[in-house]
């Protein structure tokens, strides 16, 4: 039997050029293969990449089949289509779930689609999670709206949407 082809498949140099190199903010990433640090030239692919050194409290992981993105004790699942109907309420309880289409979308979409995600929440002080459970269900677990408040310094106020998931940005003030 032939494998599948998950759409987040991605190539290290993929990750790097599309995601990391694209990033607003000069982080400290450290990537992770097999519970281990590596270097970006790794052969392995990339498991993990922290945004904030070894801390490991901000990070991306890479499943093929689905990547998540953990801040702040949540996670951001973003799950290949052909796998959502394996996904229980137990896989996603507590979670934030992407419900766009991401098997029609390049590489390329993706990885900048997690980029901007990762800038909007990266120095973040707090972050307030709104969800509100969408009229029509399908599928194997329940569908939200999700609304990101995302509270930073030096930044400006703005609004990004993301199928079901709206991200938005307000300036702290500090006293």
């Amino acid at each position: 039997m032939k494998d599948k082809k998950w759409c987040m498949d991605f190539s290290n140099s993929e990750i790097q050029k599309f995601t990391i190199d694209k990033l607003d903010y000069n982080v400290d990433c450290k990537y992770i293969v097999d519970d281990n640090y590596v270097t970006e030239n790794c052969k392995k692919d990339f498991e993990y990449i922290t945004f904030d050194g070894e801390k490991q409290e901000f990070y991306i992981s890479f499943l093929k089949c689905q990547t998540s993105i953990f801040f702040r004790n949540s996670e951001i699942m973003f799950i290949d289509d052909n796998e959502k109907n394996n996904y229980t309420i137990s896989d996603v309880y507590g979670n934030i779930v992407y419900e766009g289409k991401l098997n029609n979308l390049s590489h390329e979409q993706l990885l900048t689609m997690f980029c901007k995600f990762i800038d909007l929440l990266y120095r973040a002080e707090n972050i307030e999670v709104i969800q509100e459970l969408l009229p029509k269900q399908d599928g194997s677990y329940p569908k939200y709206n999700y609304w990101l408040r995302v509270y930073k310094q030096f930044c400006e106020n703005s609004v990004y949407c993301f199928d079901n998931i709206k991200v938005e940005v307000i300036q702290k003030f500090t006293n």
